[in-house]
């Protein structure tokens, strides 16, 4: 084969990886967007992912009732945009695939509402991966939420160390 027949080779084989991988990546995004939309739905919000794959920028938009226009979640409040923050790493958690996960003080933002919620959210969806270990962390009491009681999940609870006062 010659060098130049060689490189058109090359040039169509690399082309069509480029191909499949934004096909991949289309459809990656559909399947996210899904998630978070399902995962907003739960606590009456609507909203979209939106990737700019040529500028290397994401986005969460969000609307906390069916009838106001979406906005950016860095306008909301602490709650409704952890919530939102929450659903949208859920649903990058599926097709990662990932056999560890972990959460470090995901909640303390949250208002006692989105926080229930946000919790119930997470147990559902840990659930449906019962190959992947999932651990959280959060300063706050775990209080009466439904699934926590389920034989899957354990909770371990460290007390804060004893100050001893030098007076």
């Amino acid at each position: 084969m010659k060098s130049r027949d060689l490189l058109k080779h090359l040039s169509a084989a690399l082309d069509a990886r480029v191909k499949n991988i934004e096909a991949s990546a289309a459809v990656m995004v559909l399947e996210v967007n899904s998630a978070f939309e399902s995962a907003l739905r739960i606590r009456g919000f609507k909203g979209r992912i939106k990737i700019d794959f040529d500028v290397g920028k994401l986005s969460l938009h969000v609307a906390t009732k069916e009838t106001e226009k979406l906005r950016n979640v860095e306008s909301m409040s602490g709650g409704e945009k952890s919530y939102a923050q929450i659903s949208f790493l859920l649903a990058i958690w599926q097709p990662m695939q990932s056999k560890v996960r972990g959460l470090d003080e995901f909640d303390v933002f949250m208002d006692q509402v989105n926080r229930r919620l946000a919790l119930k959210l997470i147990l559902n969806k840990v659930r449906e991966n019962p190959k992947t270990q999932t651990i959280f962390i959060t300063p706050l009491a775990i209080t009466e939420i439904e699934g926590l009681d389920d034989k899957s999940v354990v909770i371990r609870e460290i007390h804060p160390p004893e100050r001893r006062s030098n007076a």
